[in-house]
C-alpha cells in the first residue's frame, strides 16, 4: 500500500511538472530606443570659428557627432599630474601600475595630445595611475 501510494505520489509530481500546453506563451512588447541624433549640429560659422582657434572639425566617439577638438601644444611632454599638462596626464602604457604585493607603485605619464575625450586611458595624479577609463 506504502509503495501504491509513493508511486501514485511520484506520478502526480511529473504530471505537475509537465509542458503539454499548446497555448503559446503571451507575446512581450519591447521597448524601442530612440534613434540618437547630434544634438547641435555645427554650423559652418562654428566650423570656421574652430578652425581659428586651432581645432579640427572631426567626428568623434561611437555615435560619431561633430566636434571641435583643441590640440594641447605640451602634447607628449612627461608628466606626474595632470596640473604638469594643459590637458589630461595619461599612462603610457609602458609600465605595470602596481607593485608585487598590491601597493600603488608610482608611475609617470604623458600628456594628452588633445581634448578629445573619447577612448581607453588611465590618467595620472599625483605619480600614481587612476584606473583605466573608457569613454565612447
Amino acid at each position: 500500500m506504502r509503495i501504491a501510494g509513493l508511486i501514485m505520489g511520484f506520478g502526480l509530481l511529473l504530471a505537475a511538472c509537465s509542458t503539454a500546453s499548446d497555448t503559446p506563451p503571451p507575446e512581450v512588447e519591447l521597448a524601442t530606443m530612440p534613434e540618437m541624433t547630434n544634438p547641435e549640429a555645427f554650423t559652418q560659422a562654428d566650423q570656421n570659428a574652430c578652425a581659428a582657434a586651432g581645432g579640427t572639425y572631426e567626428q568623434a566617439g561611437m555615435l560619431g557627432w561633430f566636434r571641435c577638438t583643441q590640440s594641447f601644444a605640451d602634447g607628449g611632454k612627461v608628466c606626474r599630474d595632470g596640473d604638469d599638462c594643459m590637458g589630461r596626464c595619461m599612462s603610457d602604457g609602458t609600465g605595470a601600475a602596481f607593485n608585487e604585493d598590491g601597493t600603488p607603485k608610482p608611475v609617470t605619464g604623458v600628456c594628452a595630445a588633445n581634448d578629445n575625450p573619447f577612448g581607453c586611458y588611465a590618467t595620472i595624479e599625483d605619480g600614481f595611475s587612476t584606473g583605466t577609463l573608457c569613454v565612447d
